[in-house]
């Protein structure tokens, strides 16, 4: 017999980030409630092991009728609860969702209240919103221990990017550059976490640097072509950094925004769902959107949020005249934020108390 306490998280093997930055904290969590938790890749047959409970964290097109069915068959699990999260138009196949895949779910929770809205608004069943959380002492803790040599007289930002088109780039590198024709104290850290994409970041930023007639390749640092970044190297560009900038025009949550908290950093983000979900105006400088452009293919829908780019450039601009103190107390305000809503043992409890409820 299968006791209760037997846990079983799953992500897909593609998704690094789902893996270190999700199942681990929950499993983590968990443990602290008494669960014997194991995590595995749902993308290798589990067929000959038993579980109580299986949560499932995927992105929502990602959810497979076909493995449910599998897992049910060979009961690897009672319960399974999914976690969601959602960039925009529910999948193509939503109209059969209720019919094939929600039969199999005892609980469905999404990452953000714009994701559980995706989802409503198609008519689909959600139980519940869960956000993500991070380990905030363990962030303070490390981050505190970490010496930094910060750039002499220079405004320093810092974003995480990719080449995925949600994050924006195609924005944030001209604006940038136009911030940079008036203010010659400003540097900006891209930490481009895809290796292969370094060559055409490097040739994009030249070419916007000449475009706009601007020394843009002095003022821009690829973080990954100083060296392969460890986690304490990134947790060194949140520490130095005077502003935390998320460029995305589409997240189903914005993890990076909750370790900028921890890190008491202000934050700029554009004024679109979920990021002004997760920040509030008391810390954060927000960039206005023009216009909603929906990217379809054929498993995933996006809603880009496209910023108007005079009110980006002037947001940049505002950030670089707000004082050292002013920005002091708004990352203390981030702080008070991010600790009592987004530590994951103030969140991800949330799965132990339905877990216990079945």
């Amino acid at each position: 017999m299968v006791t209760k306490d037997r846990i079983l998280i799953t992500t897909p093997i593609s998704s690094i980030a789902f893996y270190y930055s999700v199942a681990i904290p929950i499993a983590k969590v968990l443990k602290t409630y008494g669960f014997n938790v194991d995590i595995r890749s749902c993308d290798i047959p589990i067929v000959f092991t038993h579980y109580y409970t299986v949560i499932h964290i995927c992105l929502c097109h990602n959810i497979s009728y076909a493995r449910l069915k599998i897992w049910k068959l060979f009961d690897v699990a009672k319960k399974t609860i999914a976690y969601f999260a959602v960039e925009g138009d529910v999948f193509p196949f939503n109209i059969e969702y209720e019919k094939t895949v929600r039969p199999y779910l005892d609980y469905v929770a999404t990452v953000s209240k714009f994701s559980y809205d995706c989802m409503k608004r198609v008519g689909l069943k959600v139980d519940d919103v869960i956000y993500h959380g991070i380990d905030i002492n363990e962030w303070v803790d490390k981050i505190s221990k970490l010496s930094i040599e910060k750039p002499k007289d220079k405004i320093v930002f810092f974003a995480n990017v990719t080449n995925d088109i949600r994050k924006g780039l195609e924005y944030l590198i001209p604006a940038f550059a136009q911030v940079l024709k008036e203010r010659k104290d400003v540097i900006l850290y891209l930490n481009a976490q895809r290796y292969g994409y370094i060559r055409d970041l490097k040739k994009y930023i030249h070419e916007i640097g000449k475009k706009y007639k601007v020394p843009l390749e002095k003022h821009i640092v690829l973080t990954r072509e100083i060296k392969p970044l460890e986690f304490t190297d990134v947790l060194k560009y949140y520490k130095m950094c005077d502003w935390y900038l998320l460029s995305s025009v589409c997240e189903g949550f914005g993890l990076t925004l909750i370790e900028a908290m921890a890190s008491k950093k202000p934050i700029i983000h554009i004024d679109a769902p979920p990021m002004n979900e997760i920040t509030t105006p008391y810390f954060s400088i927000r960039i206005k959107y023009d216009t909603i452009k929906r990217c379809k293919t054929w498993e995933r829908g996006m809603i880009l949020h496209i910023p108007n780019m005079d009110d980006y450039v002037e947001k940049l601009l505002k950030a670089c005249d707000i004082s050292e103190d002013k920005r002091i107390k708004m990352g203390e305000e981030a702080f008070k934020h991010v600790k009592k809503n987004f530590d994951m043992y103030v969140t991800y409890k949330k799965f132990a108390y339905v877990i216990n409820s079945f």
